[in-house]
């Protein structure tokens, strides 16, 4: 674990060694995580947000391993009447694709995972617990998405088999 700047951390990183990063990139104009311009988290909107982010997208390919995956939380980006002029959503998802695939990434499918595993245990008087319904969940979706190869980087190698 490191403490940092992810951009300038993962700059300090040898290259392919990392076997997978997971994250959740800030989502534009969310959350104001500290008073730096280059904060991606002070992102005024997506296109802001999709310069930042464009910083760590090619390191992140360069310390990958090959044959090995990111997986990225995202969400959609909501619009307002008032300052969009549309109420409706915003493509953040598409963009991000898009952007990693400019990287050199290579995009190779999701999941989509309930928001509130404990509002559905709720509505559908499920017994389990909805934390452990949503670990099985993200264990049956990971151990799926390995077998898929998900987010091989561009030109890279597959793994060779165990």
């Amino acid at each position: 674990m490191h403490l940092g700047d992810c951009v300038e951390v993962t700059k300090r990183l040898p290259d392919e060694s990392v076997d997978l990063s997971v994250f959740s990139p800030p989502f534009p104009g969310m959350y104001t995580y500290s008073n730096s311009v280059r904060d991606i988290g002070n992102a005024k909107g997506i296109d802001d947000l999709m310069a930042h982010f464009a910083f760590l997208a090619p390191e992140l390919l360069r310390v990958t391993k090959p044959g090995r995956s990111a997986f990225v939380h995202l969400t959609q980006y909501v619009a307002h009447i008032n300052s969009d002029g549309f109420a409706g959503l915003k493509d953040f998802r598409g963009r991000t694709i898009e952007m990693m695939q400019e990287a050199g990434w290579r995009y190779y499918g999701e999941i989509t995972i309930d928001k509130n595993p404990q509002v559905k245990a709720i509505r559908t008087k499920d017994r389990r617990p909805a934390v452990q319904d949503a670990r099985d969940r993200f264990e049956h979706d990971a151990r799926r998405l390995a077998r898929l190869g998900t987010s091989l980087p561009q030109g890279r190698r597959e793994p060779e088999p165990d």
